[in-house]
C-alpha cells in the first residue's frame, strides 16, 4: 500500500453514511478550567434524531456545551435578522431548520461538507439555542453513561437534572455498581443534591441502571453477546478498569442511602485502611445495525503502575474486534506529557505509559492473526510509518525513542518534489535540505493499521504557549513513528464530530 493510499483510505472520518456511528465532542479537557471537561455523545445515524436516540459518556460539560453549538451570532444569508432575533441565545431558524450562512465555531455553514455540523439534519422546535439545547438534552438523549464519579466527568449530568422534569421519560444513569453506590452516597443524598432517583425515596427523574462488568453473557448473541442496548440503535459492554488509588476500609457499614457510616472513623476502623483501586470503566460502543464499534476509556492508569491492573483484559476484548475490523477507534485519556513523573500521575496517563499500552494491545492482535491465519504475523511497517501530522517537530533528533518536545532547537519539515521527498532541516538557524528516496512499501500490515487513537482529558496547566494537547500529540507520534503500530493518533476540538 502507497503512503497516499494509506493517508486517504485511512484519514480522519467526517463525513456521515446512513450507517455510521457519530461521535460528538461536548468536552475534551480534563481541567481545570471547567468549561471543557468529559463529555462526549453518541448516535446511530441509521436511526436518524429520533426519540431517545443518543447516548451521553459523561456529563462533566453538558447543556452548556450543546448550547455553545448551537450558539448564535449565525447570518441568514441575505446578512439580515429580525431584531426579535438577536439575543445572545438565538438562532436562525427557516422551516424548522437553522439556515446559517457563517457559524461561528466552523466559520461556514453546517451544510458545507467539512466540517460537518454535529446536528446536522436536525430539525430544531425552538429559536434560541439554549432552548433547542434543552430540546436535545431532554428528548433525545436517553441514557448517561458515567465512567466514574469524579466531578469532572459528573457534575454537568448533576446540575442539569433539574431540566429532567419536563420530560416524559426518566432519564438513565448507566454504571458499574461501584459508580451508582457513590453517587447515591455522596451526590443524590439530599445533602450535596436533591434525591432525583427512583430509589431510597426520591422523585423518580433519573432511573439507576447497573451494568455488569464485563457484559452480561446472558444477553445477545454471536458478536454482540454481552451487550446491553442503552439506546436506540446503541449497545454496550463495560469493563472496569483502575483508577489510581486511595485509602480505604474494605466493606465499610452504610446508611441508608449508601453512605459511609461514620464508625469507619473508629481506631479499629484506622487500623485497617489499606490501599484500595478507584474504580473507573472502559466501554465498548457498539452500533446494533453495523456491528461497528468504538472503545471509550474513562481516567484510567497504566497496568504497570496499578494495584490492580486490569486493561490487560479490555486489550483481551479489543485485539479480535481489531483484527476482524469491527473496532474503529479507541477514546483514551492521555493527561500529561512525558516531563510528569510517575509518582505524580495520580492515576493517569502520560504519552510513554499510553504508547506502551497499545504496543500490549498490538502484541495481541498480531496473536490472534497468527492464530487465525495460521503463520505469524511479523510486521514490517516502515512503509507505513511516515503519515504526515501536524504534531511532530523532529523524528530525527530522538534520544532513545524517549520525546523531549520543546528541549532542542532543530525542526524538519518534508515535502513532495519531483515524487521525492525533500527534508528541510533548521538547525540553529542554518537551513539544510537534502532529498530522501522514496521507501519500497512492504505487503506486511501493521497490527493496528488505521485504528483510530482519540486523545482525551489533557490537562490545562492555564500558561502561556504550546498547550499540553500539542506536546502530547507530538510524543505520541514520535513513539509511532519509530514502533510502526500502523495508529493515527488525533486531537479532538470542542464541537467537532467524527463519524465510524
Amino acid at each position: 500500500m502507497s503512503m497516499a493510499s494509506y493517508t486517504s483510505e485511512y484519514g480522519a472520518p467526517s463525513q456521515p453514511t446512513d450507517d455510521s456511528l457519530q461521535v460528538v465532542f461536548l468536552g475534551t479537557g480534563g481541567g481545570p478550567n471547567e468549561d471543557n471537561v468529559s463529555g462526549v455523545l453518541f448516535h446511530s445515524t441509521c436511526v436518524g434524531w429520533s426519540k431517545g436516540s443518543i447516548v451521553a459518556v459523561d456529563a462533566g460539560v453538558h447543556l452548556a456545551a450543546i448550547s455553545k453549538i448551537l450558539h448564535k451570532p449565525l447570518q441568514l444569508p441575505n446578512s439580515e435578522q429580525k431584531e426579535d432575533d438577536k439575543d445572545s441565545n438565538s438562532s436562525s431558524i427557516q422551516n424548522g431548520m437553522r439556515q446559517p450562512d457563517v457559524h461561528p465555531i466552523y466559520g461556514r455553514a453546517p451544510s458545507d461538507p467539512s466540517p460537518v455540523f454535529p446536528f446536522q439534519g436536525l430539525r430544531m422546535p425552538f429559536k434560541s439555542a439554549l432552548a433547542n439545547a434543552a430540546f436535545i438534552t431532554r428528548d433525545l438523549i436517553s441514557t448517561f453513561l458515567i465512567t466514574h464519579p469524579h466531578l469532572d466527568h459528573l457534575s454537568g449530568f448533576v446540575i442539569n437534572s433539574a431540566a429532567f422534569q419536563q420530560t416524559s421519560r426518566p432519564k438513565i444513569l448507566a454504571a458499574l455498581p461501584s459508580t451508582i453506590n457513590a453517587i447515591k452516597a455522596h451526590i443524590f443524598n439530599d445533602v450535596i443534591w436533591p434525591n432525583l432517583s427512583d430509589e431510597d425515596g426520591g422523585v423518580g427523574l433519573v432511573n439507576y441502571r447497573r451494568l455488569v462488568d464485563g457484559g452480561n453473557r446472558a444477553l445477545g448473541e454471536g458478536s454482540g453477546r454481552g451487550y446491553i442496548e442503552v439506546c436506540e440503535g446503541i449497545s454496550v459492554k463495560s469493563y472496569s478498569v483502575s483508577h489510581g488509588h486511595y485509602m480505604g476500609t474494605p466493606n465499610p457499614p452504610t446508611t441508608t442511602h449508601g453512605s459511609v457510616a461514620s464508625s469507619t472513623t473508629s481506631p479499629d476502623a484506622e487500623r485497617s485502611r489499606r490501599p484500595c483501586a478507584y474504580d473507573s470503566t472502559a466501554f465498548f460502543i457498539r452500533s446494533v445495525a453495523c456491528g461497528r464499534e468504538v472503545l471509550i476509556f474513562g481516567d484510567v492508569e497504566p497496568d504497570s503502575l496499578s494495584i490492580a491492573p486490569r486493561n490487560a483484559r479490555v486489550w483481551d476484548e479489543a485485539a479480535p474486534k481489531i483484527a476482524e475490523g469491527s473496532l474503529k477507534a479507541i477514546f483514551i485519556e492521555c493527561s500529561f506529557e512525558n516531563a510528569q513523573p510517575d509518582e505524580a500521575l495520580y492515576g493517569h496517563l502520560a504519552p510513554r505509559h499510553l504508547f506502551a499500552e497499545l504496543q500490549t494491545l498490538a502484541r495481541k492482535v498480531r496473536q490472534v492473526r497468527s492464530a487465525r491465519d495460521g503463520a505469524p504475523n511479523v510486521a514490517n511497517t516502515s512503509a507505513f510509518r511516515a503519515h504526515p501530522s501536524p504534531y511532530v517537530a523532529s523524528r530525527d533528533s530522538l534520544s532513545n525513542h524517549n520525546p523531549s518536545v520543546g528541549a532542542r532547537s532543530e525542526y524538519h519539515s518534508n515535502e513532495q518534489v519531483n515524487g521525492n521527498k525533500r527534508k528541510r532541516s533548521i538547525t540553529n538557524g542554518v537551513v539544510e535540505e537534502q532529498l530522501i528516496e522514496p521507501q519500497t512499501p512492504t505487503l506486511e500490515r501493521p497490527p493496528l493499521l488505521g485504528l483510530h487513537v482519540i486523545i482525551v482529558h489533557t490537562k490545562n496547566f492555564l500558561r502561556d504557549g504550546p498547550s499540553l494537547g500539542t506536546k502530547v500529540m507530538a510524543q505520541l507520534e514520535e513513539y509511532e513513528y519509530h514502533a510502526g503500530l500502523g495508529c493515527i493518533f488525533s486531537l479532538p476540538t470542542v464541537g467537532s464530530t467524527m463519524f465510524f
